[in-house]
C-alpha cells in the first residue's frame, strides 16, 4: 500500500511538471515604443515623376504611447493620436483630420501604407525598432 502511495505520489509530480513546462506563447508585438524610418516607397502618384523609392540614412524617429504618436526629426516634432483595429491604423494629426492605412508589424519592424489624398500617391514605408 505504501509503495500504490509513493507511486502516486511520483506520477502526480510528474503530471505537474510536465504542465508547468508547457510551452507559452510570446506576446503580441507592440507598436508602443520608438522606430525609425529606413525607407519610403511612393506609387501609383498622380504625377509619375513622384513614384520612387527613398532610403533612409538620417531620418525622422516616430514614437508611440498608448494612444499618442510623435514623428521627430532635427529637434522638432509634430504627433497626434492613432487608433488600432486589425491591421488598420488611424492617425490623426493634431489639428487634422484622420488619414487611415494599413500595417504589419514584428519585434523589429514596423511596416505602413498610406494613401496620400493630395498626390493620390501609395506610401509604403519601412521602419526598425529602436
Amino acid at each position: 500500500m505504501i509503495k500504490f502511495a509513493k507511486l502516486s505520489v511520483v506520477v502526480l509530480v510528474c503530471v505537474a511538471v510536465i504542465l508547468g513546462c508547457s510551452k507559452k506563447e510570446d506576446p503580441a508585438p507592440s507598436l508602443i515604443g520608438s522606430w525609425k524610418l529606413v525607407s519610403e516607397t511612393t506609387t501609383n502618384c498622380t504625377d509619375p515623376g513622384d513614384n520612387g523609392t527613398y532610403p533612409c540614412t538620417d531620418c525622422y524617429i516616430l514614437s508611440f504611447t498608448a494612444t499618442t504618436f510623435t514623428f521627430s526629426y532635427g529637434g522638432t516634432s509634430i504627433g497626434g493620436t492613432y487608433s488600432t483595429s486589425g491591421n488598420n491604423l488611424t492617425m490623426t494629426l493634431t489639428g487634422g483630420p484622420p488619414t487611415t492605412g494599413t500595417y504589419t508589424l514584428n519585434a523589429t519592424t514596423l511596416s505602413t501604407v498610406f494613401t496620400h489624398i493630395g498626390s493620390g500617391c501609395t506610401v509604403t514605408t519601412s521602419y526598425s525598432r529602436q
